[in-house]
């Protein structure tokens, strides 16, 4: 009887020891079929932004020479590159002798007409600042996009600017020194700003417009009656604009009429450097004041500029710091962002920096480092799930089970405060940490078990 107790006992052994192993193998094999991930901690710290182009070196200062002669160029002296001194020789010209009588009493007259004509513009534009702050100090309520005017005003610079040039190029074109097709280009570019100006003003326009509907009649009489005097004041100061332009000719004219006499003379630079700009050719004509070339001032300060996207270049503030790199040359030049300015959907950088080593022109490569605040969550790149306009990450929660530690795939809905070429910092979504799944062999399922790779 004792010898079948113990035979029973040794056969319930066996069979436990069988169960046991059958148990471990079925876990181990079920293991096996689980999707493998591995994961990374998340950390805490900065983000590095970097930003990569190219740009052309240029003078921080230059300055342009001017004919002091009005005559025919005879011997030019200067090409593009050469280093000038202070006074240095540019060109030599004869004279051309002016047969017009009492010109200088005309031009005389005409001069004080325009002052004249400067002087009423000018109260009637202080008239209309003085009208438009006061409209301003009824209502805080914004009429339009305070851009818009700055983008008028700076259309109308342009289109200042145009007027002069196709001035110069109507003279030019009737001397026969320029082709038509060069003065018809001048006058499509002027059309073009014409249309620019008529079109953001259209838009301001239409803001007005559609902040009338917002707000009551009375509101819509103050902003009607404010944006009138604001595109009347934007008219008086273009047209102050184009009278001190006219007032600039026509003191040159008057200047070159008082120095008919002179027959002939020299054209010598004030200040020395390097030739960026040679504007006139051997044999050609030139008036009294008018550009012969332009001289960067070497002074060794230099500047460049490249244009990125508003959303790369969102980090970047003036005084940040930038490296530049140019071919043949050891080592890199510290640069400084000293201005930013928008164009459009883009932004253009310029570079302040100074060094012997640049005469102009250099083509160099641009790289700007930048550290973020100090985000407290931050995963590999690699973690980040995009579904639509949503984030997502997977992590790892672990809990113990029958036989160990058991690993279950969540997916976490996160919100992206910043990233990198490396990290994405979460604001949001992860309250505390855990390893987030950055690779996997077959596709998980939402509260499923993975088997997570050490």
């Amino acid at each position: 009887m004792k010898l079948n107790k113990k035979k029973m006992l040794n056969i319930l052994y066996v069979y436990i020891s069988i169960i046991l192993v059958l148990v471990f193998f079925s876990k181990t094999i079920y293991t096996f079929s689980l999707p493998k991930v591995s994961v990374a901690i998340p950390t805490s710290g900065t983000l590095t932004k970097e930003l990569e182009s190219n740009g052309i070196v240029s003078f921080a200062e230059t300055a342009d020479i001017f004919s002091t002669v009005d005559g025919q160029i005879k011997e030019l002296y200067i090409k593009t590159g050469d280093f000038i001194l202070d006074g240095g020789l540019i060109a030599k010209c004869e004279k051309q002798l002016s047969n017009e009588e009492d010109m200088d009493a005309e031009l005389g007259f005409t001069i004080q007409k325009i002052k004249n004509e400067i002087r009423s513009i000018m109260l009637e534009k202080t008239g209309l600042e003085s009208e438009i702050e006061a409209l301003n100090e009824k209502s805080s309520t914004p009429l339009i996009d305070e851009t818009l005017p700055l983008e008028l005003h700076e259309i109308e610079r342009l289109i200042s600017q145009q007027e002069e040039s196709l001035h110069k190029s109507q003279v030019l074109y009737e001397s026969g020194t320029i082709p038509k097709a060069d003065y018809d280009q001048e006058i499509e570019k002027l059309n073009t700003l014409e249309n620019a100006k008529e079109s953001k003003q259209k838009q301001i326009e239409k803001q007005v417009q559609d902040n009338q509907q917002i707000y009551g009649n009375n509101e819509k009489i103050r902003l009607n009656l404010q944006n009138q005097k604001k595109i009347a004041l934007a008219k008086t100061t273009l047209a102050i604009k184009k009278a001190t332009i006219d007032l600039q000719e026509a003191e040159l004219a008057l200047s070159k009429a008082m120095n008919h006499h002179v027959e002939g003379g020299v054209i010598k630079g004030e200040q020395g450097g390097i030739i960026t700009a040679v504007e006139k050719q051997k044999n050609s004509f030139v008036s009294l004041g008018e550009r012969v070339a332009t001289v960067g001032l070497y002074n060794t300060s230099f500047v460049t500029e490249f244009l990125c996207s508003k959303g790369e270049g969102k980090f970047i503030a003036t005084g940040d710091e930038a490296s530049l790199i140019i071919n043949g040359m050891k080592g890199q030049v510290k640069a400084f962002v000293s201005e930013i300015r928008p164009e459009g959907e883009n932004l253009r950088i310029k570079l302040s920096f100074q060094s012997g080593y640049f005469k102009g022109g250099e083509y160099v490569s641009i790289k700007l480092l930048k550290q973020t605040k100090s985000y407290d969550v931050l995963v590999p790149n690699e973690a980040i799930i995009k579904e639509g306009f949503n984030n997502y990450v997977w992590v790892v929660r672990s809990k113990n089970g029958t036989l160990g530690m058991e690993h279950y795939s969540v997916k976490v809905k996160v919100l992206i405060a910043d990233s990198d070429f490396g990290y994405t910092a979460i604001s949001k979504g992860m309250d505390f940490i855990e390893p987030v799944i950055i690779g996997k062999d077959k596709d998980l399922v939402l509260n499923g078990r993975v088997n997570q790779m050490d």
